[in-house]
């Protein structure tokens, strides 16, 4: 501490030496100095400062602290705290103006890239996460007030997945983080990217390189994520230190979340499907209603509501097309055989591999007859599409079936991939040996109404492939 004051005092004249060069010698070079609008600030007082002749009387001598390219230089808390809370309130006046758009597909994706916490990464990455303890809770509250209008609107539901919703996507959430999570690794990877200039510039200084407040952050960090000296090293992050720190942390939180957010089975097999590759894909998506991008706030609200499962009807509820019961989180809506959406969304996804096959070169042929019967007497139709010639120069059946993990509430194993897996069991018994008797091939293109693909996702990625190859995009 001596040193320091010492180093602070032994530089008090020869700033004001140097005020006096600027102010007699610049306006000669071009550089004009406003007094009135410089600042300078010590870290420990120095009398000095206040003697006549020493410094002009109009300039800034702030006490608390002071703004260094939007930054704070303060060894005060509460300076800082206040700067964090001016920007955490100006953010959140603009999160109240994203409102009156009355588009929670747009809102969303604004509050996800520019006008959430993503709107504080530089103030995060400069302060020190003791200094935004305050106003990460209150930023925090209002988002979480926000994301619930998104999700639920004024319905209930929302309280036991607030926390899930704030991951990544990847982690199976909105990819809206929190302040306190994101204080976690922010300031911290901030550090480690200016340790090496930390270095250069202090090297000749008796002053410690690695400061208090970067030491407590690594420590800090290593206790919420289960981390030691031993077998982490900040370094290990390097060179993108935000990222890397970023996968750690929410990799440590996704292993924590069976038990830290007491999913029940349902909660779970749905989380398990969120963080597969692509089902989330929908929140990336740019509302374009010309491209067929944009969803009503109703739809897009359900669709949230049934992936975090939340609810959306009342006990006492009957399907209007088949009036069986309809159970509160409408899993029977997105299979009923009555229903026509199931067929349609069959068709579409027929459609669209068909179309693939078209663009590919592959000779193909949608919904053909083959004349197949059963045991009684009954027409067999296993190919959804047919395609020629594909599979050791024979003819393959491809059937298509969309599954959901939640069809049959006596039968019911809500276990990853056991749907996909019985259907496809299920139409090989029905078909296989019907198709090889007569000299076809026979494969079963299998997804789930959550995102899940079945085996024979190898005969769409190969399809792809030759689209590629082709100069065609499918």
């Amino acid at each position: 501490m001596v040193s320091r004051r010492w180093y602070h005092r032994m530089y008090t004249m020869e700033v004001s030496k140097a005020l006096k060069i600027i102010q007699s010698d610049g306006p000669s070079r071009g550089l004009h100095l406003n007094v009135t609008k410089t600042k300078i600030f010590w870290p420990s007082f120095d009398p000095r400062r206040e003697a006549a002749g020493v410094f002009p009387p109009n300039i800034g001598k702030p006490s608390a602290g002071v703004k260094l390219l939007g930054g704070p230089v303060s060894l005060g808390l509460q300076y800082c705290s206040v700067m964090v809370h001016s920007r955490v309130g100006k953010t959140l006046q603009l999160m109240d103006k994203m409102k009156q758009l009355q588009d929670l597909q747009s809102e969303l994706l604004l509050l996800r890239n520019c006008s959430g916490v993503s709107r504080l990464y530089f103030t995060l990455r400069i302060t020190t996460p003791s200094a935004i303890q305050t106003a990460a809770a209150h930023f925090d509250k209002h988002l979480l007030q926000y994301l619930r209008q998104i999700v639920v609107g004024d319905e209930a539901g929302f309280g036991l997945i607030q926390h899930l919703v704030t991951l990544p996507l990847k982690v199976g959430g909105l990819g809206i983080h929190t302040m306190s999570n994101t204080g976690q690794f922010c300031f911290l990877a901030s550090c480690a990217q200016t340790q090496h200039l930390q270095t250069t510039i202090l090297k000749q200084l008796s002053v410690p390189v690695s400061s208090l407040m970067y030491q407590q952050a690594v420590q800090t960090y290593n206790q919420v994520c289960g981390l030691s000296d031993t077998n982490f090293s900040i370094n290990d992050a390097a060179p993108r230190y935000m990222k890397s720190l970023a996968v750690i942390y929410f990799g440590v939180v996704k292993e924590k979340i069976a038990t830290d957010f007491s999913l029940s089975d349902r909660d779970l097999t749905l989380w398990h499907y969120n963080i597969i590759s692509h089902p989330m894909d929908f929140l990336k998506a740019i509302p374009i209603s010309g491209l067929n991008q944009a969803i009503v706030l109703k739809q897009f609200r359900s669709v949230l509501s049934y992936r975090f499962g939340i609810p959306l009807f009342g006990k006492d509820n009957t399907c209007s097309s088949c009036n069986r019961h309809m159970e509160v989180f409408r899993d029977h809506a997105l299979h009923c055989a009555s229903d026509i959406r199931p067929k349609l969304r069959h068709n579409l996804v027929r459609n669209v591999l068909a179309d693939m096959c078209y663009k590919a070169g592959v000779a193909a042929r949608k919904e053909a007859v083959l004349g197949f019967l059963s045991d009684n007497a009954t027409s067999l139709r296993p190919a959804d599409i047919l395609v020629y010639t594909w599979e050791d120069g024979k003819d393959v059946c491809m059937d298509i079936i969309g599954v959901s993990p939640f069809t049959s509430a006596s039968t019911r194993d809500l276990s990853s991939g056991h749907a996909i897996s019985a259907a496809i069991a299920c139409k090989r018994t029905k078909y296989l040996d019907k198709c090889l008797s007569h000299g076809y091939s026979f494969g079963v293109l299998a997804f789930s109404i959550m995102g899940a693909l079945g085996e024979q996702t190898l005969f769409s990625a190969e399809i792809k492939k030759l689209s590629s190859q082709s100069g065609c995009k499918s």
